[in-house]
């Protein structure tokens, strides 16, 4: 009982700061000027109405001021301002001087972008003077939650995914890293020069081609593996490529998008978030080699553990498509219809020109979907960050909408080929691919083959 009056009083305490965080401010602020610049303002949210309030003696020999959106457009180059959309609307068109000696105007968010709105005294000079206004997404408490839920869902995942890999083999792969290689160069050469070309080809701004190609040039994420396991793919071969993508993407990826923007005259100022690309290695490495450790000392304990990786696979992916479903209303709103073309054909034309590739080098179909899935899906949370830290808000969050559109694409075609799998296996049983190990020094009877799925 003492227990939940602590859990109930800490979940008061958040409802309370929470509440606090959503509350409008009054306070005075600095005089408008006729300075446009929206960068130095502070973000309002979607659906949320501020005062803004200024002393009366900002606006000489004024009683009144009136309040209009400005012909002038922000610094930006967002669509929303293109299209006219409007932003933010003041809730109305005059203010009088109160009796505190300040002018206040409620000003509501609508949509994600910025805005100039006119203000102007009933004085003789005619002065105007302008108010630049930001509409940012906020993060919801429920978003944080389910973060706070999945994230050691996905730690026990990796930790019995590393249950599943034979040391043997990854030495293998490592040493002679013709697999590893093929898979690199799909990745951040191929894909990222695919995004620059349908960028031309569908004639997107050049927000919107910068932050494509910083979706196509992140490393390979967890999902390919993942994806990898549940078709019969090399569970080994798509670990090693998420690892060693992941730190070859600390020199890939500023490289890649230096060299191509530059022959595509691209103009950017992205920054690579290094310390979250560590973090990653850490969140891959960790669990993994845990596992491994587990697999070399505990093989019964191993066994046991990888009847987990199926189960919670899927458990994951349906909770990833419920937070992709939070985020439609903004991919409605904001993303291109180009975006809906190539949020398919981007991950797509990936998954098939490492297959092509990895056939043509020979590999078998094992080696062959492991490389095409980790060489098409992407970790793209990795390109949101590098768009957050690289623009500021609102911009980041609407450039970031056609990686949201990919990252989307890339899981609808991977759960289309599992239905594909499922469907032949029902079909063809018994003539399936019995591909075993090739190497290794797992007894048959203890081990847990990488290359098969657990019965």
């Amino acid at each position: 009982m003492h227990i939940s009056k602590q859990f109930i009083s800490i979940v008061i305490i958040i409802i309370g700061l929470v509440s606090l965080s959503n509350s409008t401010g009054t306070e005075v602020r600095p005089c408008p000027s006729a300075d446009t610049s929206v960068n130095k303002e502070q973000c309002i949210y979607e659906d949320e109405t501020v005062h803004y309030t200024w002393n009366c003696s900002c606006f000489q020999n004024s009683s009144m001021l009136s309040i209009r959106s400005s012909a002038k457009v922000a610094n930006s180059n967002l669509n929303q301002l293109e299209n006219a959309v409007i932003v933010a609307h003041a809730d109305t068109n005059h203010s009088l001087c109160n009796d505190n000696g300040v002018f206040s105007i409620p000003i509501t968010g609508r949509y994600l972008g910025e805005m100039i709105f006119d203000i102007e005294g009933d004085s003789i000079d005619g002065s105007k003077d302008y108010l630049a206004v930001k509409v940012c997404r906020k993060q919801t408490l429920l978003e944080n939650i389910i973060m706070l839920i999945v994230m050691p869902l996905v730690l026990i995942n990796k930790f019995a995914f590393g249950a599943k890999i034979e040391m043997d083999s990854l030495k293998e792969y490592v040493l002679k890293p013709k697999e590893l290689s093929l898979c690199f160069l799909v990745q951040f050469g191929l894909i990222p020069l695919t995004a620059i070309l349908w960028g031309w080809v569908f004639k997107l701004d050049v927000l919107a081609v910068l932050s494509l190609l910083v979706g196509a040039v992140c490393p390979g994420g967890g999902g390919g593996y993942v994806f990898s396991y549940l078709i019969d793919g090399d569970i080994t071969l798509a670990i090693a490529a998420s690892l060693f993508s992941t730190l070859f993407a600390m020199v890939a990826m500023p490289a890649v998008i230096g060299l191509y923007t530059f022959f595509a005259a691209i103009p950017h100022d992205i920054i690579i978030p290094y310390t979250k690309i560590i973090l990653i290695l850490v969140m891959i490495a960790v669990p993994i080699s845990s596992g491994m450790l587990l697999r070399h000392y505990r093989p019964e304990w191993a066994k046991k553990l990888i009847k987990i990786i199926r189960p919670m696979s899927l458990f994951l992916i349906l909770v990833g498509s419920v937070m992709m479903a939070f985020m439609t209303r903004y991919v409605v709103i904001y993303g291109p219809w180009q975006g809906y073309v190539l949020a398919f054909l981007l991950p797509g034309g990936g998954y098939l020109i490492a297959a092509i590739l990895s056939k043509l080098c020979g590999f078998d179909w094992a080696k062959t979907k492991a490389i095409s899935l980790e060489s098409g899906m992407k970790n793209t949370l990795l390109g949101v960050a590098v768009i957050e830290i690289s623009f500021g808000q609102p911009t980041a969050d609407l450039s970031s909408v056609i990686i949201l559109m990919v990252t989307a694409g890339q899981t609808i075609l991977c759960v289309l080929f599992y239905a594909l799998y499922l469907i032949k296996s029902k079909l063809f049983a018994g003539n399936g691919d019995d591909t075993k190990v090739a190497f290794g020094r797992d007894i048959p009877e203890d081990t847990v083959a990488f290359l098969n799925s657990y019965q």
